[in-house]
């Protein structure tokens, strides 16, 4: 993961179970064409694991939202529902996440919580506090 303040827009993703059976994303920086693929890979390595019925995506620190993340926005959101897992958007409040999604008419279409404390208390079959988060990988984008 970066630290330096300084590279705040390079994005970074970091997955861990964070409630048994969730997935949870948390990312950050900018999300545009020359990252979104690198952002699949992760969400690729994480969901071919397997064993994941919820997939919570944390935005709410990331500073740019382009077309290329709307799609892969949108693919993971088709993907969940073929895999009968809910998907989960924590900060589209955020307004480099918040315009897009609004804009292209997206934003409905998506489950959103304001926080991650409210995402991880949603529907699923048990439940675990934040405090309980089992970190799994960190991978810079």
């Amino acid at each position: 993961m970066i630290q330096s303040g300084g590279l705040e827009s390079l994005p970074t993703v970091e997955a861990e179970e964070a409630a048994p059976r969730t997935l949870l994303l948390r990312v950050r920086g900018e999300l545009d064409t020359a990252h979104v693929m690198e952002l699949r890979t992760v969400l690729d390595d994480e969901l071919g694991e397997g064993g994941f019925s919820r997939i919570v995506v944390d935005l709410s620190r990331v500073t740019l939202v382009d077309t290329a993340a709307l799609r892969a926005l949108q693919d993971l959101r088709r993907r969940c529902r073929s895999q009968n897992m809910q998907l989960v958007l924590v900060g589209t409040a955020n307004p480099a996440v918040h315009r897009p999604l609004r804009i292209t008419g997206l934003l409905p279409l998506f489950d959103t919580r304001p926080t991650v404390q409210a995402a991880l208390r949603g529907r699923t079959s048990s439940s675990v506090g934040i405090a309980d988060a089992r970190p799994r990988v960190g991978h810079p984008v």
